[in-house]
């Protein structure tokens, strides 16, 4: 996942709708990161390894009737 982090930025420099209430000589942190929603990705390795946990220890045949179900539960 993408993300951009920016300490001790102008309140100046966001866009006027980030920047509402706040006095413009102040400095903000500012984190953008990108949504999941938007974007149909390949996962990456670490998304991979933070769900392999999961999967230890289990026979194939057990992950397969898993994945069978939880498709079968996308199709209804």
């Amino acid at each position: 996942m993408n993300k951009i982090v920016r300490e001790y930025c102008p309140v100046s420099r966001p866009p006027e709708n980030l920047r509402a209430g706040l006095p413009l000589e102040a400095a903000v942190a500012v984190n953008v990161e990108q949504s999941r929603e938007t974007v149909d990705q390949p996962m990456t390795l670490e998304e991979i390894f933070a769900i392999a946990d999961q999967f230890r220890g289990r026979a194939g045949k057990e992950i397969d009737e898993e994945i069978r179900k939880q498709r079968d539960e996308w199709d209804d």
